[in-house]
C-alpha cells in the first residue's frame, strides 16, 4: 500500500466507552486486552481479522506536555473519528527516501526471545526479554542487547542505527480466558536509508509478534 489512514487517538477517550468496557468497571492503559479492543473497536464491524482486513497497526506514545494518545495507522478509514473526542485523522503517503539519508525513527516491539525446551517430556516455550543495553550481566555473558537486536530487526531497511531513547512496559491482564502478560518495548533512535523499498515494507506490514496489542508499528522522518 502507498496510502494509508494515521490516526491520534487519546487514551482517556476511549478508557470510558462503554462499547470498549464489555461490562468492566474501570480499565487500566496497561491492560493489553483494552487496547485491543479500544483500537479494533474504532473500526466498527469488520468480518474476519480486523487487524489483517484493515493492516492495523498502531502503539501507545507519550509526548511531554501532551495526555498518552494511540497512534493507530490502516488502510481504512475509522468510523469512530465523529464520536471521540480530540480524535484526529489523516490521510497519508509514505516517505519517498534515499539511500544514506538520516532519519529519526519510533518503533514499539515486543522484544522477546522464543526458545522451546523440554519438560516432563512436553514441548514448552520459553520467553525471555532481550536485555537493555545498560544490563552489565548481559554483556559479560555475551548476550545480545537491545541495540544490535534491533539493528538485526530493521537490517534489510535501515543502517547506522542508534537507540535515543528505550521505554519497556509490562502489560497484564486476567480474565476468564486466562492471564495475559505482553512486553512492549518503544524505542526513539537515528538511522540512515540502505534500501527505500524494504523501508516502505517495514512501514506497510510491521515488524514482529503482538501487533494486536500494540506492537509492529515504525514510523521514521527524514532529519
Amino acid at each position: 500500500m502507498s496510502k494509508y489512514f494515521l490516526s491520534k487517538v487519546p487514551v482517556h477517550a476511549l478508557l470510558s466507552r462503554s462499547d470498549v468496557n464489555k461490562g468492566k468497571r474501570s480499565w487500566d492503559i496497561n491492560s493489553p486486552t483494552f487496547r485491543h479492543r479500544a483500537v479494533m473497536g474504532l473500526f466498527g464491524d469488520i468480518e474476519g481479522s480486523p487487524r489483517k482486513v484493515a493492516n492495523i497497526l498502531f502503539r501507545l506514545d507519550r509526548i511531554p506536555g501532551q495526555a498518552p494518545f494511540f497512534l493507530v495507522q490502516s488502510t481504512i478509514r475509522p468510523i469512530a473519528q465523529d464520536v471521540i473526542a480530540g480524535m484526529n485523522v489523516k490521510e497519508m503517503n509514505f516517505p519517498d527516501l534515499e539511500p544514506g539519508q538520516v532519519v529519526t525513527f519510533s518503533v514499539a516491539l515486543n522484544a522477546v526471545r522464543r526458545k522451546t525446551i523440554q519438560i516432563d517430556g512436553a514441548r514448552r516455550t520459553k520467553i525471555q526479554p532481550v536485555p537493555e543495553d545498560h544490563d552489565n550481566e548481559a554483556l559479560e555473558n555475551g548476550e545480545t542487547t537491545i541495540t544490535p537486536w534491533l539493528q538485526g530487526k530493521l537490517s534489510t531497511a535501515l543502517e547506522e542505527i542508534q537507540v535515543v531513547n528505550h521505554l519497556r512496559d509490562i502489560l497484564h491482564d486476567s480474565g476468564s480466558g486466562g492471564a495475559m502478560t505482553i512486553q512492549v518495548d518503544s524505542i526513539d533512535g537515528v538511522a540512515q536509508v540502505k534500501d527505500p523499498i524494504a523501508l516502505k515494507e517495514l512501514l506497510a506490514t510491521g515488524i514482529g509478534r503482538e501487533k494486536a496489542y500494540g506492537c509492529g508499528l515504525l514510523s521514521v522522518r527524514a532529519v
